[in-house]
């Protein structure tokens, strides 16, 4: 009987022992508020562009997980030295964050750099600083833009990426896709079979492929994930840290892939990009996905340059989209579909895309000037100096009237009818 009073001793011991040590562990996370507390906010407000009251923007949160993800990221923060004018390194703020008990707040001061070359900040508390990470910079960025993020989220996907030692946020967005019966595209279809030939690369690097859900219809979902990518860019040299989104597809509720979209490319679960995948770029062969054996690459294949930039301004007057990217070139097709990308969407569709020179109402051809030899990107083109009279939906680079315009028109190999490019300024 002794034995067993003393056994609960210990135990009430331990448990005592335990829960103190949680107690202080809860506590010493708020250390950076000089806040004595074991318990949660009950809300954190954060205010952006304090110093410009008519651009101001606000998000209250009250979700327990959102919480208690930015404290922990917060109290992990390093002390920074704010020496004399340090704050205009950060080109956002004074922006404002205010944690909320029911009977108590303490406000912070924060800046930040958005975007490249990196996302990083500095909070203001009690007279002290903080360096705050791209990590937390990104979050809190991302909570600002997510009108309602979903933070329950499935075992199987929290299972998956953490696999690959991605953390899950939160659900931002998810939708159908019809997968295509093939992945080969053909002039003058929309190009969204590049896309998925495209993703396919990061599929299979860890184990998953597209092929047998062709012509199927499928769910993706789109995550916030906590980790930054970091991606190599051009010219060589420049790294890129991006945010990060986990996209997940699914059919019948299994799931058959995943991948990362770090804003300007896309890679897998591994952090492979596509040139560590295939020791190629994805723009040296993305024309083995297309079929160049159709009538309009041969009927093209036989014009005459002139007469093929006249019908390309034709087709750009009328807004014929299916002419426009079947002239437009193909990688450049490819890339439109990830341009100006919505959060909740894996690829622009038909209402979102920008087909070429999107801005001009109307066009009219005066004049074509003789051909010079020239280069765009790798191939070699026919360079010609276009004499036109033009009406733009809005003005960007030059105002509506006469001017000069630059067409380049080449062929991507053998069998390719021509491609164009017109811009209006080089």
């Amino acid at each position: 009987m002794r034995k067993l009073i003393n056994l609960i001793l210990l135990i009430c011991f331990l448990t005592l022992e335990f829960c103190t040590f949680s107690a202080e562990a809860r506590v010493n996370k708020y250390v950076f508020l000089n806040i004595k507390t074991d318990l949660l906010p009950d809300k954190i407000k954060i205010i952006f562009g304090t110093n410009e009251p008519n651009v101001k923007r606000s998000k209250e949160i009250k979700n327990k997980k959102i919480i208690t993800d930015l404290i922990d990221m917060l109290s992990k923060c390093q002390s920074y030295k704010l020496g004399n004018n340090k704050l205009s390194q950060f080109r956002e703020g004074p922006n404002k964050i205010i944690f909320c008990w029911e009977d108590s707040k303490k406000e912070g001061i924060f800046y930040f750099n958005n975007g490249f070359p990196a996302y990083d900040g500095v909070i203001l508390i009690d007279g002290k600083s903080y360096f705050l990470n791209d990590q937390l910079v990104v979050y809190i960025l991302s909570i600002l833009e997510h009108k309602n993020p979903q933070t329950e989220i499935s075992s199987d996907v929290i299972n998956l990426f953490r696999k690959y030692s991605w953390t899950v946020d939160y659900l931002i967005a998810k939708g159908t896709e019809t997968l295509p019966k093939n992945l080969i595209h053909r002039a003058g279809e929309y190009p969204s079979k590049l896309f998925w030939a495209y993703v396919n690369y990061f599929l299979s690097d860890c184990g998953f492929s597209l092929k047998q859900y062709l012509g199927e219809n499928i769910n993706y979902e789109i995550y916030k994930l906590r980790e930054i990518t970091i991606i190599e860019g051009e010219p060589k040299g420049i790294v890129y840290r991006l945010p990060s989104k986990g996209i997940v597809l699914r059919y019948n509720n299994k799931i058959i892939g995943a991948y990362i979209d770090a804003e300007v490319d896309l890679c897998s679960l591994k952090r492979s990009t596509f040139y560590k995948i295939t020791r190629k770029k994805w723009r040296e062969i993305i024309y083995q996905y297309v079929d160049y054996n159709n009538e309009w690459e041969k009927k093209t294949s036989t014009m005459s340059p002139v007469d093929v930039i006249k019908d390309y301004i034709k087709a750009l007057d009328s807004h014929d989209r299916k002419k426009l990217w079947a002239y437009e070139p193909t990688y450049d097709l490819f890339y439109n579909l990830l341009t100006n990308l919505r959060d909740d969407k894996i690829y622009n569709h038909e209402n979102d895309y920008l087909y070429p020179n999107h801005n001009i109402k109307k066009i009219k051809l005066l004049s074509i000037s003789e051909p010079q030899e020239w280069t765009y990107g790798s191939f070699k083109t026919l360079r010609y100096v276009v004499f036109v009279d033009v009406d733009f939906y809005e003005f960007v680079v030059q105002p509506d009237g006469k001017g000069n315009a630059f067409v380049h028109v080449y062929k991507e190999n053998k069998n390719s009818g021509w491609k164009v490019f017109l811009s209006f300024c080089e």
